[in-house]
């Protein structure tokens, strides 16, 4: 019996897709490493990948771990855009979030989010970039809407 794609599986198959295709017909690159510490139900620390299309677009990727018992994990892909600007910049960035919480591997469970998040970007003009953002989610299991998480970011282009 069939029951057809889940939305969960059309998101992250749509994300993947817009990855691959828009990267390969953007004509400037630029790649950067994150380290995040992102404060929510616990608190993660994280690393990841973001890859500019230009100068306003990007998308990326980021492992997010919570030093504690059962260790209790996220991972999240998205995308967005960053406004025009020398030094300062507003983010806005669409992502999907997973989260395996709580920390008792006996009862974990896998919470799914979309989060919109807008925040702000310093650029220091030497490849550094710090960044403040707010996650606000949609729970589609709880379907609810609420801010969930702060997060700061330091990433380094290369």
């Amino acid at each position: 019996m069939s029951r057809g794609l889940s939305i969960n599986t059309v998101v992250r198959l749509s994300l993947v897709m817009s990855f691959l295709i828009f990267g390969k017909i953007c004509a400037q690159e630029a790649h950067q490493l994150n380290l995040s510490v992102t404060l929510s139900g616990h608190i993660f620390i994280g690393v990841g990948y973001t890859y500019s299309f230009d100068q306003n677009w990007q998308a990326g990727a980021t492992v997010l771990l919570a030093p504690e018992t059962g260790l209790p994990f996220a991972f999240n892909i998205g995308g967005g855009y960053l406004s025009n600007g020398q030094n300062w910049r507003a983010r806005l960035w669409g992502e999907y979030m997973i989260i395996a919480s709580p920390p008792d591997p006996d009862k974990r469970k896998i919470l799914p989010m979309i989060n919109f998040v807008p925040g702000v970007v310093y650029y220091d003009g030497k490849h550094n970039e710090y960044s403040a953002e707010v996650w606000l989610s949609y729970l589609p299991v709880q379907k609810k809407f609420a801010p969930t998480g702060l997060e700061f970011q330091y990433g380094r282009h290369f």
